[in-house]
Order: C-alpha cells, then sequence, then structure tokens
C-alpha cells in the first residue's frame, strides 16, 4: 500500500496582537506534525498556516514575517472592497495566499469587475501569483485547510486534508463506498494521534480532490460516466453522497465534497487541450459538487472574467453552500500552454 498522504497540515492561529508569535508557533506545531507523520509513515504533502482576518497594516507585513518558505501562508479573509491591485500584487508575489470574501448582501458586477482587475493585475506579474487568490461567496465561519480559501476564525487549532484518489476502489459504487469508509477511518485515526500528541483540536476536509496523476476525473470514469456526457452531475452527486454519510461531523470542516480544479487533475488538462471542456463547464459540475470554478486558466478579458464571478455568485445563492472561484487569466489563445511553476503547463480553455 502507498503511503497515506496529507495533502494540507494547517494550523489556525490563534486571536493575538502578535502575530509574529502566532506564526512561529504554527511553524513550531507543523514540525511536529511532521516528526508524527514521518513516525506513523505517512507523507505531508504541504504545511500551511492560516492567518485570521488582518487590518491592511498587518497584511503588508506579513512576508516578511512568513520567512519559512516551506510552509504556505493564508493572509486570512479580506474584504473585497478594502484591497487593491497593488496590495495582491505585493502580497501574491511574495507567495501570501489571499481569501477574498465580498459583502453577499450587496455585492454588485462593479464589485465582480473590481475583483476581476485585481486578478489581471496579479496574473500579468506571474500567471503563478493567481493560483494564491480566490473569491469566496460564503460567510467568514467558514473553515478549510484548502487553500486559498482560508482563514482562522481566531482559535488555535489544526485541519488536514487529505489526497486520496489512489485509495479508492472503482469497480462499482459498493466498492466505492467501502473504500472511502476505510480511508477515512484511516484519517479518523491519524487525526486521533495528532491531537493526541500536540494538545489542539485536529478537524478534518474530506474532500476528494485530485492533483495531476491522481485524477478524481479517472474515477468517475472508472465508474462507467465521463464529465463530457450527460450523467456527469449524476455520478458527481452518487461520490459527494459517499463522502457525506462516511465523514465523521464531529471532526468535519471545510467542504467536504468532490473538487475539480481545472489545472490540477491530469485528465481535466488533458480535455482542455483537446477544447473538450470550457470555464463555464465548471459552473454545471459546481451545481452538484464543490468544483466550484477554480483553477481554470482563461484568456484575458476584464469583463468576461467578471461575468463569469457574478455567475459563480449566483450559483451560491441558490446553492446555498459555499462556493469558491480561482481564475489565472493569460494573454494566450485556447489551447496553448502557458507555464505555471508546479502546475507544469496547462491548456488555456475558452470561457
Amino acid at each position: 500500500m502507498e503511503k497515506i498522504v496529507i495533502r494540507a497540515a494547517t494550523f489556525f492561529i490563534g486571536k493575538s496582537s502578535n502575530i509574529r508569535e502566532e506564526y512561529q508557533l504554527g511553524v513550531e506545531v507543523l514540525g511536529r506534525i511532521s516528526e508524527i507523520a514521518k513516525e506513523l509513515n505517512l507523507e505531508v504533502f504541504t504545511k500551511r498556516i492560516s492567518m485570521q482576518s488582518l487590518s491592511m497594516d498587518e497584511l503588508v507585513k506579513l512576508p516578511d514575517i512568513a520567512s519559512d518558505k516551506d510552509i504556505l501562508v493564508s493572509a486570512g479573509y479580506v474584504s473585497l472592497r478594502r484591497i487593491g491591485v497593488r496590495d495582491a500584487e505585493y502580497l501574491t508575489s511574495n507567495g501570501v495566499y489571499i481569501p477574498v470574501l465580498p459583502s453577499l448582501g450587496d455585492f454588485t458586477i462593479d464589485d465582480a469587475r473590481h475583483f476581476s482587475r485585481i486578478i489581471h493585475g496579479v496574473a500579468e506579474k506571474d500567471p503563478l501569483n493567481a493560483t494564491r487568490i480566490a473569491i469566496g461567496f460564503h460567510n467568514e465561519s467558514f473553515h478549510t485547510p484548502y487553500f486559498p480559501d482560508s482563514s482562522s476564525r481566531g482559535v488555535r487549532s489544526i485541519g488536514l486534508s487529505f489526497l486520496y484518489p489512489d485509495m479508492l476502489e472503482t469497480n462499482n459504487i459498493s466498492s466505492l463506498s467501502n473504500s472511502i469508509r476505510n480511508a477515512f477511518r484511516l484519517f479518523n485515526n491519524i487525526a486521533q494521534v495528532i491531537e493526541n500528541n500536540i494538545g489542539y483540536p485536529v478537524s478534518i476536509d474530506y474532500s476528494l480532490s485530485p492533483w495531476m496523476e491522481k485524477s478524481v476525473v479517472k474515477i468517475l470514469e472508472s465508474l462507467g460516466y465521463s464529465l463530457l456526457e450527460p450523467g456527469a452531475n449524476y455520478i458527481l452527486h452518487v461520490v459527494n453522497n459517499l463522502i457525506q454519510k462516511h465523514y465523521d461531523p464531529r471532526r468535519a470542516i471545510g467542504f467536504n465534497e468532490v473538487m475539480l480544479p481545472y489545472a490540477e487533475d491530469s485528465l481535466l488538462i488533458k480535455y482542455g487541450g483537446m477544447g473538450l471542456i470550457k470555464a463555464r463547464d465548471f459552473l454545471r459540475y459546481a451545481s452538484t459538487c464543490v468544483a466550484g470554478v477554480d483553477m481554470i486558466i482563461v484568456p484575458s478579458g476584464i469583463e468576461k472574467l467578471a461575468r463569469l464571478v457574478m455567475d459563480t455568485y449566483s450559483l451560491g445563492l441558490v446553492k446555498s453552500k459555499p462556493i469558491a472561484l480561482r481564475a489565472i487569466p493569460v494573454n494566450n489563445k485556447p489551447g496553448e500552454k502557458i507555464s505555471l511553476g508546479k502546475f507544469g503547463e496547462p491548456f488555456v480553455i475558452e470561457y
């Protein structure tokens, strides 16, 4: 059996006036988690620290505070109407992740255009920087180890997510259900060991997410359904229900659904290169699962992206579940490849 992979081990900082001290505590806690993982023969894919919502003065100090480049840092929720292009460029170019929260009660097309301008400004400097910013349509209490849409509630705790497509049996729905149940039991045991050793509460986002060849789309296709044909939303619904059936509600935080980030699943990227999938298709998937519109790489166009943001916002209202959007607008045509750092060379897709 392959090593179990902790996709994200995230330390949520406590409420404190000393952000630097909280960050250093997070570094220590994550170091201890790495030691425990080694003892348990686990792989930790990424280590992360999630801040509480900060003032702009505190935000701009984060790159200096976040000195350990092996640890990803989220700035905590930032109001859309108080962040501009320059601050977003500065933070993302220095490796800081930004979860942007709009005002849901009076969100307008002008707000969407403002966010689109921010994303375009960030991506123009370096497309990789745009992977570090997302807009989330939910309230401030939402809590997940998944970046960029991650923020602390001000209580020290630990959040885990796991990379587990290769742990699942996909001969039929029954075997998939059994393997999800067994995987979640292992995850719960790991969380309990970490909690016992470190002393902070440990929660899990049980979402099924891909990383390149560890493909979620491959699982769906093994069950006899293609994302490109009728039945896609049905099988997403089935898998979502299995996740909901088997997770431990006492530990669950975040999304706990199927995730389909375009530039993180090798089959999605392949379909993008063949012109078989478009950005707007992810809205259809998101109507059933938490795919949202995540990691899409699209041609630059402030108005088009703003309207896609509005579509995502509208879907979130109807769905009444947290949903987010992360996009990378580039000066390339659909079908062309771009260089995107650790994400390789994914294809640009149409809106």
